[in-house]
């Protein structure tokens, strides 16, 4: 979301007569930095997973070669008049490249023969690559068209989120588990029935079949 309403947002936020230029230099810079949000999301679960198999110094380890990355590409970069301050999102993002690299690679001689993660990350990134793009391509046609003010990008953020949450329960990337732990879960999980968000059998469930087998410490 970041990545694709960069403009906007910002806009939205220091968007003036005065500051449009700077708003249009600060947008590619966000856009990579939204990018990497998903790197840092990632680099927090991968890490967490680790430390559930005991494997603490794994994600330590990792971060300082992540660090390391970082510096190196930021100094080479920044120093490069074409790239200028592009650099340091860019490096942001080798950073989480690294990390995840490392993480996922240990993680997978740790995971139990048996238990895929892929049919669960194919769902959650399809559903958010639906959201979005869908999202952007609609944006794009209705200011085109409409001129729509700044304060806009707040509806089609909400309207991005709300694609996305349906279309999460509906390939069951979000499981009933996950929602009645949160408070007043089993109010939303039954809104959401009711509103025939839900998928109507279990079969889509293998990763929650096999979940105790994946928590399990070696």
């Amino acid at each position: 979301g970041l990545a694709a309403f960069s403009y906007p947002i910002l806009n939205l936020l220091f968007g003036s007569g005065d500051t449009d230029m700077a708003v249009a230099q600060a947008a590619p810079l966000l856009r990579v930095l939204g990018i990497s949000v998903l790197g840092g999301c990632l680099v927090t679960v991968l890490g967490a997973m680790l430390q559930a198999y005991g494997r603490p110094r794994v994600p330590l380890y990792a971060m300082l070669a992540g660090s390391a990355v970082k510096l190196s590409v930021a100094f080479i970069l920044l120093g490069i008049p074409r790239v200028g301050m592009l650099g340091a999102p860019i490096s942001t993002f080798l950073c989480h490249f690294t990390v995840i690299l490392i993480e996922s690679s240990v993680l997978c001689r740790l995971i139990p023969h048996g238990v895929s993660l892929h049919g669960f990350c194919l769902r959650t990134g399809g559903a958010a690559f639906c959201a979005v793009m869908g999202t952007t391509l609609l944006w794009q046609a209705a200011d085109r068209h409409l001129s729509l003010p700044p304060s806009a990008i707040l509806a089609a953020v909400a309207f991005c989120i709300l694609i996305y949450l349906i279309l999460t329960l509906r390939t069951g990337a979000l499981r009933r588990e996950d929602v009645v732990s949160l408070s007043h879960g089993e109010c939303l999980w039954k809104l959401f029935e009711r509103l025939k968000w839900t998928p109507s059998g279990e079969k889509v469930v293998n990763f929650t079949e096999n979940k105790s087998k994946f928590f399990k410490t070696s």
